[in-house]
């Protein structure tokens, strides 16, 4: 069985969950109302199955804080970033192959 391990982010929890990982986190902000943004939740759903424990897996509902979304870098929906060590080390706009967002893990 298939468990979506995608960790719902928030102002709250962003620096826990994403900051202070000892693993790689990739984040996605998304929004409903957004094609791409919903293609975008969909594969970091399947990332977050196939890559389990090598990686964590998160999504930013735009729409419930726009402002902090603004203040992380977000310019458009969607957009996926990778931290490692608490480090931005990609951003990428729009929507990206799985292949090519799993072999920068």
């Amino acid at each position: 069985m298939c468990i979506n391990r995608l960790v719902k982010l928030n102002p709250v929890n962003f620096d826990e969950e994403v900051l202070c990982s000892d693993i790689p986190v990739l984040v996605g902000f998304c929004a409903s109302w957004s094609k791409a943004g919903r293609g975008v939740e969909a594969l970091l759903s399947r990332i977050s199955v196939l890559e389990a424990g090598r990686v964590k897996v998160c999504k930013f509902n735009v729409d419930e804080d726009p402002m902090f979304a603004l203040r992380r870098g977000v310019r458009d929906i969607p957009t996926v970033m990778l931290f490692k060590k608490g480090r931005l080390v990609d951003l990428s706009v729009g929507l990206r192959p799985e292949a090519e967002l799993i072999e920068l893990l």
